[in-house]
């Protein structure tokens, strides 16, 4: 029914939106909803629906009936239990218990799914899941998390300077880099993720229930590993220079398509690039530049010392990036204040003194108790501070972010 000759052939995106079917919460109105995706009338919806859920195949006026006795085998169990068991539930017990017409049902999540066909459609360079592999997945992962109210991140990647490598050092070596490379990322990465090749010098990583916070430690790792592996001197031969640079894109937040979010973490590699590459920039609509990491575990403090005074007090740090972060504490500052923040965490082990200026002040009621948040901007900093300032926000990517 679904094979290139039946003439009821669907879109990728008309499937999903079948498949958000079986979760709805009223399947009844399967075939309303169906009419509202750009499905003809005549369009067997139900048995469609039951082949998802079953692989039986079954004419339309036939599935019609058993769709409609599963929607009240689905009201008949949320009585019993208390709660709702969902349409799948309550399509394996109707069809195997009431109408045997499953005698041996085997379980398979819909994401082990997807791994297992992307490993069989495979780049033969790399043994990563290839681009149209990839983007499958993904809108198997839009599916999933606009289903369960989830959100995940796109990374794209980019080998600087890959194509000098194939000039200097010929195809073979090429080769033999995007292999390694390959390798490096799948070390580095957890069970649920997957890697895919785009082509060329371009890799693609899908990293489900993770934010933009998360996500940019994880692409940070891979970047330092690729740094580290390839701008060193080799034991023999000439020596391979090469560097990494990131796009990432989240959903739903930078688009709810497999093109859109693809779109979004390319343009987000592209700013990275034109910044001289070697490293990670996220895709988002927020007015600020840099990501913020909020700290886990135990608080990262700060003295803030107000310029021309020798009075100060400590604040907690709640966010920071390189070009700022946010304080809390009980004494209100003014906007366009200048401070001294020497920052410290027990857990880090590690000083930072930075000068600021308040560019944000937000005042808690006035109580006994108060918190004050404060938004600070770090001034340029010389080329030591910097790199302090960029040892201190790894400690606390690797101490944990929110």
């Amino acid at each position: 029914m679904q094979g290139w000759l039946s003439p009821h052939r669907i879109s990728p995106k008309q499937r999903e939106a079948l498949f958000s079917l079986l979760d709805s919460p009223e399947p009844s109105t399967a075939a309303a909803r169906a009419r509202d995706f750009g499905l003809a009338d005549q369009f067997p919806v139900h048995a469609t629906l039951i082949s998802f859920l079953s692989h039986l195949e079954m004419k339309e006026d036939e599935a019609a009936g058993h769709w409609h006795a599963i929607a009240l085998r689905r009201e008949e169990l949320t009585w019993r239990l208390g709660r709702d068991p969902g349409t799948r539930v309550a399509a394996m017990d109707y069809l195997m218990n009431e109408q045997r017409l499953l005698s041996r049902p085997k379980f398979v999540d819909e994401s082990a799914m997807e791994i297992a066909e992307s490993a069989a459609d495979a780049d033969g360079l790399t043994g990563l899941p290839n681009e149209r592999t990839f983007r499958k997945a993904i809108r198997g992962e839009i599916r999933r998390a606009s289903r369960r109210v989830q959100e995940f991140t796109l990374a794209v990647l980019d080998l600087d300077g890959f194509q000098r490598v194939n000039r200097s050092h010929g195809r073979a070596a090429g080769d033999g880099v995007l292999r390694e490379v390959a390798m490096l990322i799948q070390a580095r990465l957890r069970d649920m993720d997957l890697a895919g090749r785009l082509g060329g010098g371009h890799f693609a990583l899908l990293l489900p229930l993770t934010r933009r916070p998360g996500a940019h430690v994880a692409v940070e790792r891979i970047r330092i590993a690729v740094r580290d592996a390839y701008l060193r001197a080799g034991p023999a031969g000439p020596v391979i220079a090469l560097t990494l640079s990131g796009g990432l894109a989240a959903y739903p937040d930078d688009g709810d398509t497999a093109q859109c979010l693809l779109e979004r973490a390319v343009q987000a590699l592209s700013g990275a690039r034109s910044q001289g590459g070697n490293q990670v920039m996220l895709h988002h609509q927020e007015k600020r530049r840099c990501l913020r990491l909020r700290p886990m575990g135990a608080p990262v403090k700060s003295l803030a010392q107000r310029r021309g005074s020798d009075a100060a007090g400590w604040v907690r740090v709640r966010d920071i990036s390189r070009s700022g972060a946010l304080l809390e504490g009980p004494t209100a500052l003014a906007r366009g204040e200048d401070l001294l923040l020497r920052m410290t965490s027990d857990s880090l082990k590690m000083e930072l003194s930075l000068e600021a200026r308040v560019i944000r002040a937000e005042a808690a009621p006035k109580a006994e108790g108060s918190i004050y948040r404060t938004g600070v901007r770090f001034f340029t900093p010389s080329p030591a501070t910097e790199a302090s300032l960029e040892k201190f926000l790894e400690l606390i990517r690797r101490q944990g972010v929110e």
